[in-house]
């Protein structure tokens, strides 16, 4: 039998570091937001978690779907199988650049995932970290029997309390989700605010280019049950005035007396800002001002402007 090749444990987290090096800015976005969409979800929405902001000013990134949902081994299988996760693998399919590659990296301190199907409707939940040599492993809690003896160790527990790090996981649950997935990124330590997306200088990322890029890769968001998916990004502006009425805006008041405001905005796709009728104009294509005229073709003049401004 031949010998075949393999990747040792304490290598991964390089090949994980070089998959995301390959990748851009906001892929870890596109990631879970393909993911989301082949979960079957009608609503898929990169919010903010509440709790942690109102108890320890901690601002983390979530993203939540409300699709079907993974039971709690198909977790671990996601999370934990670098390269697959019940996917093809091939030169044009993901091959290792997803969501694991382009999010782990700048979220050491961990990621949580929390995930309810019709099986397992009061949910079950994970949280890969990276260890203190490098490698990513799932955190383990301690299970009791009724007497309260200690049984084992588990890394699928049910949503629960903790305190230490201000929430209550089964609380993140939004009203629309029954069935679903919740992911909640927690950057470099508890104390990470990760609403703006990586910290990595190189990449510059925050909540504008966010939205600029998830209009960019989609062309056209697709229809689930006659109507597209809901896609929505929370950004977040402190409230300086009452000019807006309250009752419009979602609000969270911070530890240090700060009020936040949640601004719901949605994503429609590139086509959607193409406008319906013809257009003609100019667009430069280089940094040397070569500029080039077009017209009775809207998607080309137009598609054209829109890349050469937000690229």
């Amino acid at each position: 039998m031949p010998r075949y090749v393999h990747v040792p444990t304490e290598a991964t987290h390089q090949l994980i570091r070089q998959a995301y090096e390959a990748g851009g800015p906001y892929q870890w976005a596109r990631e879970a937001w393909k993911n989301s969409e082949e979960s079957h979800a009608s609503i898929i929405q990169f919010g903010i978690e509440e709790q942690a902001a109102e108890r320890l000013g901690v601002l983390r990134r979530t993203i939540m779907d409300n699709g079907e949902g993974m039971e709690p081994d198909d977790l671990k299988i996601f999370l934990t199988t670098f390269g697959g996760g019940g996917k093809p693998i091939g030169m044009d399919q993901n091959f290792g650049q997803g969501f694991k590659s382009a999010v782990l990296p700048w979220n050491p301190y961990g990621v949580v995932v929390i995930s309810y199907t019709r099986n397992n409707p009061e949910g079950a939940m994970l949280w890969i970290y990276r260890d203190d040599q490098g490698n990513y492993a799932l955190k383990e809690w301690p299970a009791h029997d009724e007497d309260g003896d200690f049984v084992t160790y588990m890394s699928t527990p049910r949503p629960f309390n903790d305190e230490a790090h201000g929430c209550n996981w089964g609380a993140i649950r939004p009203e629309w989700m029954e069935t679903g997935t919740i992911m909640v990124l927690l950057g470099q330590s508890s104390e990470s605010s990760t609403w703006q997306g990586d910290p990595e200088p190189s990449r510059n990322e925050n909540v504008d280019g966010l939205i600029r890029y998830l209009n960019g890769r989609l062309l056209t968001v697709p229809d689930r049950s006659g109507a597209p998916i809901e896609t929505t990004v929370f950004d977040l502006y402190e409230r300086k005035s009452a000019e807006r009425r309250a009752s419009k805006d979602k609000t969270v008041v911070l530890p240090s007396g700060q009020e936040m405001v949640w601004r719901p905005r949605r994503i429609h796709g590139l086509r959607h800002f193409i406008p319906k009728t013809e257009l003609t104009g100019t667009v430069v294509v280089d940094e040397h001002g070569t500029s080039t005229t077009a017209g009775g073709s809207r998607d080309v003049t137009v598609v054209g402007s829109l890349l050469c401004s937000w690229d």
